[in-house]
This record gives structure tokens, sequence and C-alpha cells, in this order.
């Protein structure tokens, strides 16, 4: 969860929970004895210096119902693969660097994913090396949060699981304040929030469709594809929750 003004910790204390704060990011854990995120960011702390986080404003946000298994979104946020699928059109175009992604497990909580950008991508504001220019770098904070760059740009999303079939989807647009104070919001919403919509539609159709395929009672279990690392990375973190295996 990401908001545009400064946050106080000490307002949003929630009993029975523990609540971090971390750049404006919120990360609430339904176990108050949890583990502290913070020090397994500790390498997307470095990386991530020169997008300035704490300059981000936020420009776009939205809440959807999907009918699917929070897993099942889950999953989908850790492999581009499904970009060829879901994706022809809106995603995949920009993805000039091809599909595969660099995978980087900090520990059971932080999985790094960078794709090559193929076409550098030239910023307004950001002081992006060279090298960050030729990525889209991205994070997944386990269970169920997502962070990801696209240029200046930076998208968060939070999987909020509602019934075994129903998965709330939470998400935002962050911008560098000094860009949206040059431009305008009322000139940068329009744009970022159509693509949005598209690709959340593309996302949500396909992700339903998946859910129903793994509901029927002729689902087999199968094999991931050498593109899917990001979701082995994920199974391992969860199979590490569920037997409370720290190793």
């Amino acid at each position: 969860m990401r908001g545009n003004t400064a946050f106080d910790p000490a307002a949003c204390r929630l009993p029975g929970f523990a609540v971090e704060v971390w750049h404006g990011f919120v990360f609430v854990n339904l176990d108050a004895d949890a583990q502290p995120l913070a020090p397994h960011l500790s390498v997307v702390e470095e990386e991530m210096t020169n997008y300035r986080l704490d300059d981000m404003t936020q420009v776009y946000a939205w809440t959807e119902d999907w009918h699917c298994n929070w897993k099942v979104a889950v999953e989908n946020t850790h492999e581009n693969y499904h970009a060829i699928g879901f994706h022809p059109e809106t995603v995949r175009p920009l993805m000039t660097g091809g599909i595969d992604m660099d995978v980087h497990v900090d520990g059971p909580l932080v999985t790094r994913l960078l794709t090559p950008a193929g076409q550098p991508m030239e910023p307004g504001v950001l002081p992006l090396t060279s090298d960050e220019r030729k990525v889209l770098y991205s994070f997944r904070a386990f269970p169920c949060a997502s962070v990801a760059t696209f240029g200046e740009t930076i998208a968060w999303l939070s999987f909020i699981p509602v019934a075994a079939d129903r998965t709330l989807v939470r998400g935002g647009a962050l911008m560098p304040r000094a860009l949206v104070d040059q431009v305008g919001p009322d000139t940068l919403r329009p744009p970022l929030e159509e693509f949005t919509v598209r690709v959340n539609e593309e996302d949500r159709r396909g992700l339903e469709a998946v859910q129903r395929a793994v509901s029927s009672r002729y689902a087999e279990r199968g094999h991931l594809s050498p593109k899917e690392p990001g979701v082995l990375a994920f199974y391992r973190s969860l199979a590490r929750a569920l037997t409370d295996d720290t190793d």
C-alpha cells in the first residue's frame, strides 16, 4: 500500500498486527510477531537509490475484485511468460529486451526480478545510470506485495485473499514529484489510467480462466516452464512459511 503523503507509523498501529513503513509503502502482517521485512530489503534499498522513492507521489490508484485464488494472481507477478498470451498488444511491446527475467532470491521474504529493457529508457528527472535505464527492475515481498519500475513510473500491487476463489487486488502508480509538478497530474493520469485498465482487464480475464481450469476435477499437477524461476522462488517461500522452516 502506498500513499502520496507523509506517513506517521504511530498513527497506524493495529492491535495484533505488525506494521512496517518503507519509503512510504505500508506493509501489514497479520502475525504481530513476524520478523521485520526491512532487513530483507537491504539490497533493494541500495539498488533503488536513484529512484528516489521518498520524492515519489501517487498519481493513480485502483481496487478490483478478481475471481481467482490469491496464489494464482501472485504467480502471475513472478513471471513474464504470460505477457505473450495475456498482453500481446499492451505489455509485450514494452519488453523490447525479451520476456526472460533474472531472478535473485534475497531470502524467504524478498525476491528481485530484473527484465532487460532492450531499448534504454531515457529519464526526464531521475538520475538513472546507463545500466538502470536498460532494465525493468522489480521486487516481490512475500507473500503478496509487488513493486515494479517502468522507467520513471513505479507500480505497486497488493493481493488480499477474500475467499478460495476471490482476491481483492489493490494497486497504484507513482511518479517523481518534480515531474508531476512540471507536467501536471491531469496530463499524466489519463493515459496511465487507460493503460492500467486495459492491462488489469487482460490479467483478470486470463487469471479467472486459469482459476476455472485449476478448479476442474480433471486438473493435474504439471511442470513449471524454464521461463518461470520466479514462480519456483515464490513456492519455496510458501513452503518455508507453511512448515516454519527458516533455514
